[in-house]
C-alpha cells in the first residue's frame, strides 16, 4: 500500500522545501547563526556554577555596544556604558552603518553573493530592523544601568580603579549593598536561568543545520 503523508506534514513540507529553494533562506540562517554566536559567550559565562555578579554590569555593557556595533557607527557607541548606554538611538539613520558595511558574518556574506542585487538590499535592510529590535530590547531590560551591579564590581579581585575605590565610592556601596544582599531572586530570573540551556541547545542545533545545508 503506497504510504501517503497527512495533509499537516505535507503542508509543512511544501513550506520547507519552498523556503530552502529560495536563496535569501541561507542567507537569513547564516546571519541567525552569527548572532546567536555574539550572544553565546554571555550565555555560556553566566551557566557557571562559580560567583559571577561581580562582572554581570561589565558584561552586560559590553554585549549591548557588540550588538550595537553591528550596524552601528563606532563614535556614536565609543565606550558609553551605563544610562549613556541606554540613551544611544537606534532609530536615528544618522548613527547608523551604511548597509554593505553591517557586521553581518562571512558566512551570510557568501551566501548574498548568490542573490540579485534588489533582493540582496531587501535582506540587508530586514537584518538592520532585526538589530535594531535587538538591541532596543536588550538596552531596556538589560541591567547595564543597575547601580547595585555597578557597585558589586567592588568584589572583583582585579579592580584597581581609582574611581571604584574612592572614600566617596566606599560611602555609597556601604549604604547601597546591604539592602541588595538582603533582596530576594526575582521568579522571572530564576525562570530564566533554566531556560538558558534550553536555548542554547536551540542554537547548537541551528548552526548545525546551517553547516549542512551551506
Amino acid at each position: 500500500m503506497k504510504k501517503t503523508m497527512i495533509p499537516s506534514s505535507k503542508s509543512r513540507y511544501v513550506r520547507a522545501r519552498i523556503a530552502f529553494e529560495n536563496p535569501g533562506t541561507l542567507v537569513y540562517l547564516n546571519f541567525v547563526a552569527y548572532l546567536a554566536s555574539c550572544v553565546t559567550p554571555f550565555l555560556l559565562m553566566f551557566q557557571s556554577s562559580q560567583p559571577v555578579v561581580h562582572v554581570l554590569y561589565q558584561k552586560a555593557n559590553e554585549l549591548v555596544r557588540q550588538c550595537m556595533l553591528l550596524f552601528m557607527k563606532p563614535d556614536v557607541v565609543a565606550e558609553k556604558e551605563g544610562h549613556d548606554l541606554t540613551e544611544v538611538n537606534c532609530e536615528q539613520p544618522k548613527n547608523w552603518l551604511e548597509s554593505g558595511r553591517m557586521a553581518v558574518g562571512s558566512g551570510t556574506e557568501r551566501a548574498l553573493k548568490s542573490v540579485p542585487d534588489n533582493k540582496r538590499k531587501e535582506i540587508l535592510l530586514a537584518v538592520r530592523a532585526c538589530l535594531k529590535i535587538a538591541t532596543a530590547y536588550l538596552q531596556q531590560h538589560s541591567p547595564i544601568s543597575n547601580p547595585v551591579l555597578r557597585d558589586l564590581q567592588c568584589l572583583h579581585p582585579q579592580i584597581s580603579s581609582m574611581e571604584l575605590n574612592s572614600q566617596k565610592e566606599c560611602s555609597h556601596r556601604s549604604k547601597t549593598l546591604p539592602s541588595a544582599l538582603s533582596m530576594k531572586l526575582p521568579v522571572s530570573c530564576q525562570r530564566q536561568s533554566r531556560q538558558v540551556t534550553c536555548r542554547q541547545q536551540q542554537l547548537h542545533r541551528l548552526c548545525w543545520t546551517v553547516e549542512m545545508i551551506s
